[in-house]
């Protein structure tokens, strides 16, 4: 879960699209961003932005980032998703 601002903040490049905003709340159209890696997998050599995935709702794509390394540099990146804060459920 990332708050507005986030790619920013840790210097991830937005390749596509928007970072997430105050008007991703929870009771709007539920987003998502993805990086590159799994933009790729589900969407080969197409545009990710307006598509629709399913994570734990049906999500649109309102964004599209840069890879990033997780732990070393020798590493494959992985699939990444990235969810709003301010559209999360309730702590269980």
């Amino acid at each position: 879960m990332t708050s507005p601002g986030y790619l920013d903040a840790m210097r991830i490049p937005l390749r596509a699209g928007r970072d997430f905003s105050e008007h991703d709340m929870a009771d709007s159209q539920s987003v998502i961003i993805l990086n590159e890696t799994i933009a790729r997998q589900l969407w080969p050599d197409r545009d990710p932005i307006g598509k629709s995935v399913v994570s734990d709702v049906e999500r649109r794509v309102v964004g599209a980032v840069a890879d990033v390394q997780q732990t070393s540099l020798e590493e494959s990146a992985v699939a990444q998703m990235y969810l709003p804060i301010t559209q999360a459920g309730p702590a269980s």
